[in-house]
This record gives structure tokens, sequence and C-alpha cells, in this order.
């Protein structure tokens, strides 16, 4: 039972450090994407200040998203429309926001989401293993708690053999 437990306890470690590993390769992608969108998105409102049609458009109107799922969303309607609206391509060409950086910005959110993916899968891994390693445990210190209530009745008389068992007796 104590290997058994030890085992599901090993492998949430392994799934703990996975998921850790997930995060970090997700959150770098994320930051630097969110850098990059973040430049690309104020300087059209600045730019674009006097022609709210196009800020709409661009859904770059309203406040910087800050939910992750907005976040894609937001960047997905920016960088296609600017790959297919060319009158949003002539205002913004001096900005160099280009439809082949747009398209660049897009793949790199297609990359994004797929780390997301696999983020997600660690974390549901992760999660799972822990309630596997918490039931285990639990079962041991059931295990533990009976044979400690039968050592102590089948040692009564003899309380060294309990101290040596980890259990300790008042003298």
């Amino acid at each position: 039972m104590y290997n058994k437990a030890k085992g599901i306890w090993e492998l949430n470690k392994k799934e703990e450090s996975e998921t850790r590993l997930a995060s970090n390769d997700y959150y770098a992608i994320y930051s630097e994407l969110e850098m990059t969108f973040k430049k690309h998105r104020d300087l059209t409102r600045i730019f674009c200040a006097k022609d709210p049609a196009t800020l709409i458009q661009l859904g770059v109107k309203g406040n910087f998203p800050s939910q992750y799922n907005e976040f894609f969303d937001l960047v997905k309607l920016f960088y296609t429309t600017i790959i297919s609206e060319t009158a949003i391509q002539e205002k913004l060409k001096v900005l160099n926001l280009t439809p082949e950086l747009a398209a660049a910005c897009l793949t790199d959110l297609d990359t994004l989401l797929t780390h997301r993916l696999e983020f997600d899968k660690e974390m549901g891994e992760s999660q799972a293993a822990t309630v596997s390693k918490n039931a285990a445990l639990n079962e041991l210190s059931d295990w533990m708690d009976d044979f400690d209530t039968l050592a102590r009745v089948a040692l009564y008389d003899t309380p060294q053999q309990l101290e040596i068992l980890g259990i300790l007796v008042k003298s």
C-alpha cells in the first residue's frame, strides 16, 4: 500500500512539473504576443483617434482585454481585419502595420493557442493526479490508523515494542 501511494505521489510530482513547464512556455509566448498587440493597438488608437469607425472595425475601442479568451478574440479580429480590408491597409501603412506583419501575428496567435491547449491538457492531468494522490494517501492513512489500533491492542503489555513501531506510549 505504501509503494502504491508513493508511486502515485511521484506521478503527481511529475505531472506538476510538466504543468509548470507548459505554463512557462505558454506565458512566455503570451507575453510576447501581448506586448506586440498592445503596441500595434496603441499606435492604431493614436493614429486613428479621429476615425472611430476604423477603431470599432479593428476592435480597439475600449479597454485592453483582461481575460485571455477576449484577448485571443481581439487579436484575431485586429489582424484579420488588417489582412482583409484594403482601406484599413492603406490607413495603417504609415504605421508599418502591413498584411504580412498581420499574418505573422496571426501565426503567433496560432502558436499561442497550441501552447494554451498543451497547458490546459497538462493542468487537467495534474489535477487528476492530485485527486489520485489524495485518495491513495487517505487510504494509506486509514490503513495506518487501523494498524496503530491493532498494534496497541496486540502489544498492550509491551509498550517498548510499540515505541519501536513509532507509536509513543505514556509510561
